[in-house]
């Protein structure tokens, strides 16, 4: 059976949510395990919001190599 990724979650509208560390949850949101009790209890009180995480940036592509074509004499 394979593991349920961690759930992606933002603050609530008008949160500030602080991590177990103190420090602020960012407002973009962030995965995290749901193995805490403090995580846990911060979604049960609507602090923390289960989302679905930002598509990321498409990437610029990337130059190819140029080829010059062989000197004709």
């Amino acid at each position: 059976m394979a593991a349920k990724p961690h759930p992606y979650l933002v603050p609530a509208p008008g949160r500030l949510v602080f991590r177990e560390d103190g420090t602020e949850w960012p407002p973009e949101g962030e995965r995290a395990s749901t193995a805490s009790k403090y995580i846990r209890r911060r979604i049960k009180d609507g602090d923390l919001v289960e989302t679905t995480p930002p598509k990321p940036a498409a990437k610029p592509p990337t130059p190819r190599a140029r080829t010059e074509a062989p000197a004709k004499d």
